[in-house]
């Protein structure tokens, strides 16, 4: 089973709690808020694998704080939802990198599908990542073996043809 911290930013308490509900009863960790600046400073205290997040909110407008989240992390998959789709906030958050742009109501199907998806694919990235810093330490570690054998061998330990042989000469 996949393990995955999500976080849900959107001001309808309703759909906050079926969403949570939804990606709970998945098998994932939620944390739930309704406003976008306790969005905000949670982020920086806290570590998230996916974000949820509400395009019109008050005080604060969804596609400013996915700016934030790309300056802070730039990996950190970003799902926006709306219920008011337009072309130009599509685009926009097409540009400034959101994972996928659902449009509300969403199909419970839909969203849990696209979690377990989104967390797999990071779950897959991350194994990536240790297994080529594992494949760079070992490679390094090679290598000053190598060099540790190659400078404790002795330089040269055949002697020149004339020492090799017995000379013959006059016995004394």
């Amino acid at each position: 089973m996949l393990n995955g911290n999500v976080l849900i930013i959107d001001d309808e308490p309703s759909l906050r709690h079926t969403l949570t509900r939804l990606i709970q009863s998945a098998g994932f960790q939620v944390t739930a808020l309704a406003d976008g600046q306790d969005a905000l400073s949670t982020l920086e205290k806290l570590t998230f694998d996916l974000v949820f997040l509400d395009i019109h909110l008050p005080g604060v407008n969804g596609l400013d704080i996915l700016r934030t989240i790309r300056k802070v992390s730039p990996q950190l998959p970003v799902i926006l939802l709306t219920g008011n789709a337009t072309l130009q906030s599509a685009l926009e958050a097409i540009r400034l990198g959101a994972t996928d742009y659902l449009l509300k109501p969403i199909d419970p199907e839909v969203l849990v599908a696209r979690t377990r998806i989104i967390l797999q694919e990071q779950a897959l990235e991350r194994r990536r990542r240790e297994i080529e810093e594992q494949i760079t330490a070992l490679q390094a570690e090679l290598q000053a073996l190598n060099h540790t054998e190659t400078s404790a061998l002795p330089q040269s330990s055949i002697p020149n043809p004339e020492e090799r042989f017995i000379k013959r000469g006059g016995l004394i």
